[in-house]
């Protein structure tokens, strides 16, 4: 019987030999694949061949199972994608050129422009709605700050949104808190569900080709609506895609609520973006010190100790996740006082069971170390932030001072006080670029808080899976799904040194089916 026959009776059997095939622990140089599981790993001189189909012969690259972004706005990062990049502007000219450019090829329609960040203007301001009119002629324009928790919007979406005097508009065009909500849901309203469709599309093919084959979804009533959300779970069941953890940041008060709320939706928990602060270069995070450039000003809690508390002990007792965005410390605070009191309600074993969810984590104060180990929570970080605004010049040292800002993001510290991380984007704020953000891991702005690439792998594969509550995925072991990415780098991991170019996929494999192949 030809292999061609064998074939035709069961699934075709594929061995992948001479690689350089690691998880973050275990190493090896071939592994058997067929009917989307992984069958068998180990030396290439020792692979069983009597019932191979097919060998590939991979030339020394390395393969890793798919990795996971732990904190994705799928839609978002699609329109972004489709939108005007003002990361590179360094002058309210320059970004306002960009986006006149933008009106000028599109008359008619809103422009959506993201990433400005003030802090690396020649003004060192952003710009105003009256600007941005004068720029494109009056054209809707909603330009997004790189955190997206501030924007800055022309005058007829202010007017539309009805802005103006609302909390957080400075009366320019500049607007957070409940005036950027206004906002967005303002420019939510043009969007269709033609125009969501092709921004969620977009953004997948981007995860597929940075070899990220699993997002998390973090959706909240502020940020999105249900109806994107359903939309972004409904394309991660489509074959071909990356899978989709659901999460919605929406408050509750008892666990039927809780349980109906996440039934409806189908998601895993009702977590992630339910804000107890806001983000550091907003100055909207909650500090217990003020800003050091801003005389007074020490942010927002959006949600109080006895919130956090009744929303965690709810979800606990309905069997999900919770989970709260939290930046400052003053809202570390807030939420690690509301989760002890949820499990005193609810007991200190069911509530670290739950592995409820901090979102960023920024700032950890030693006493926060062992309360979140203790709390069992997971903290879901994104390393590019350090990569962006960390270090004596960076954002951190403008907004919080030299002494401050050399606390932020401290994973080594999480890792060895047995906090569970998991790595992700928040894209569209960063990229997907998950080599990226291992290597901000590996060159953190603190060298005591630098972690190696195997453990910065880990973290980005097994971690995700593990804020996902499952603790078997994202390993290269016989049993698990065939999910995994072979790269241009060769000879194992790649050491992240300054320089070194990231690998890149070359083909992104889930449950057995290449989705992206350039080998």
């Amino acid at each position: 019987m030809t292999a061609t026959e064998r074939a035709g009776r069961r699934a075709p059997v594929a061995l992948l030999t001479d690689g350089a095939f690691t998880d973050g622990e275990a190493t090896f140089s071939a592994m058997i694949v067929s009917g989307g599981l992984i069958r068998w790993t180990g030396h290439a001189q020792d692979a069983p061949t009597e019932s191979v189909d097919e060998i590939v012969r991979l030339e020394n690259r390395l393969v890793t199972p798919v990795l996971v972004d732990a904190h994705v706005h799928t839609s978002d990062t699609g329109q972004a994608l489709a939108g005007v990049d003002l990361s590179g502007a360094r002058s309210v000219s320059q970004a306002l050129d960009l986006v006149a450019l933008a009106a000028a090829q599109r008359p008619g329609r809103p422009v959506y422009a993201y990433s400005w960040d003030e802090t690396d203007w020649a003004e060192q301001r952003p710009f105003t709605s009256a600007e941005l009119d004068r720029a494109t002629s009056g054209a809707d324009v909603y330009a997004t700050r790189i955190d997206m928790h501030s924007a800055c919007a022309s005058s007829t979406l202010m007017d539309r949104a009805q802005a103006w005097h609302a909390p957080g508009s400075d009366g320019t065009g500049l607007i957070a808190r409940d005036a950027h909500h206004l906002v967005r849901e303002a420019h939510r309203g043009g969007v269709t569900a033609q125009d969501r469709g092709h921004f969620i599309d977009t953004a997948m093919r981007a995860s597929l080709e940075a070899g990220i084959g699993v997002l998390h979804e973090m959706g909240a009533p502020v940020l999105t609506s249900e109806e994107d959300l359903l939309a972004v779970l409904a394309a991660g069941r489509r074959p071909n895609t990356p899978e989709v953890v659901g999460y919605w940041g929406q408050l509750v008060t008892s666990a039927d609520e809780a349980s109906a709320l996440a039934a409806r939706l189908g998601v895993q928990g009702l977590a992630g973006d339910l804000n107890v602060d806001g983000s550091i270069g907003s100055r909207t995070a909650a500090l217990r010190e003020p800003y050091a450039d801003a005389i007074g000003m020490d942010g927002f809690a959006y949600l109080s100790p006895e919130e956090v508390a009744v929303h965690a002990a709810a979800c606990t007792r309905a069997g999900l996740q919770a989970g709260f965005h939290v930046i400052g410390d003053a809202g570390m605070d807030c939420a690690i006082e509301g989760l002890q009191r949820a499990a005193a309600d609810v007991g200190a074993g069911a509530l670290a069971g739950a592995r409820h969810r901090l979102e960023h984590a920024e700032m950890c104060h030693p006493e926060h170390l062992t309360a979140l180990a203790d709390l069992g929570v997971v903290a879901s970080v994104q390393p590019a932030f350090d990569a962006y605004w960390g270090g004596s010049e960076g954002m951190y040292a403008a907004r919080l001072g030299a002494e401050r800002s050399s606390r932020t993001n401290p994973f080594a510290d999480l890792v060895g006080a047995g906090v569970q991380l998991a790595l992700g984007s928040d894209s569209p704020v960063t990229p997907f670029a998950p080599w990226e953000a291992m290597r901000a891991c590996v060159l953190h702005h603190q060298k005591d808080q630098r972690l190696d690439v195997a453990t910065a792998l880990r973290l980005h594969t097994r971690g995700g899976h593990a804020a996902a509550r499952d603790d078997r995925a994202g390993r290269l072991v016989p049993g698990a799904a065939a999910s995994y990415v072979v790269w241009d780098q060769r000879g194992g991991l790649p050491s992240l040194r300054d320089g070194v170019a990231a690998p890149v996929a070359m083909r992104t494999v889930l449950r057995g089916t290449a989705v992206l192949d350039r080998l």
